[in-house]
């Protein structure tokens, strides 16, 4: 049976991802010739699935399993937000060190994008508070009532701000052993680079690198 278009273009897609990795893995060898890198192969070694219009790329080994989607580059976080989850099914317990995860954009332009911290994410929620909807229009006869009225909003906004700001450090993944059977998941956010294309996140545990792939 001939082979879709649309699977066609995907498996095209993906081999193009495979060789800019290739020559940036090369071009990075002198600083990780001690780390193997396990690439995310669908078929083999991976597996995906959507969740809420994300794709979730699962890789398994003998030893582990790694599964991370990355959420909409642009939010109101202002920062790239991954979902890792790592399960143990070695009989070692394994280190998980979200400050050394590293998103490497290939495309349009090869660029590093860095871990950054719970705290640092909260407090940029909290300094640009998102309008929540439509302030009040001043009706010139009415100032004092109208600029009441919108100060309350901007307040409101404020305060959603804050509210939101809350709910990053109890998500977030920290740095964690993971016992052997166990698991943990959590959310990693890493700087933004909207324009991105292509990448790869890099997921390093215990000496290997956990290399995924990603098309927007």
């Amino acid at each position: 049976m001939p082979m879709s278009r649309s699977f066609a273009g995907w498996h095209l897609l993906t081999l193009s991802i495979f060789s800019l990795v290739a020559t940036a893995s090369a071009q990075s060898a002198d600083t990780t010739a001690a780390q193997k890198t396990v690439v995310c192969v669908e078929g083999t070694n991976c597996s995906h699935a959507y969740i809420a219009g994300d794709r979730r790329l699962t890789l398994q080994t003998d030893q582990i399993v790694v599964a991370v989607r990355i959420g909409q580059l642009e939010n109101a976080s202002h920062y790239t937000v991954a979902t890792v989850e790592v399960t143990n099914l070695g009989k070692q317990p394994l280190d998980v060190l979200p400050a050394a995860f590293t998103l490497e954009q290939l495309e349009p332009k090869p660029k590093v994008l860095r871990y950054v911290t719970p705290e640092k994410v909260e407090s940029y929620i909290a300094d640009n508070p998102r309008h929540q909807g439509a302030h009040a229009f001043c009706d010139l006869t009415r100032l004092d009532e109208c600029a009441a009225r919108q100060q309350a909003e901007r307040d409101a906004d404020r305060q959603a701000a804050v509210k939101r700001a809350l709910t990053v450090k109890p998500l977030a993944l920290l740095a964690t052993t993971v016992a052997p059977e166990a698991k943990v998941q959590g959310e990693v956010w890493i700087e933004q680079s909207p324009n991105m294309r292509t990448a790869s996140l890099n997921v390093p545990i215990n000496g290997n690198v956990y290399q995924f792939n990603f098309v927007w």
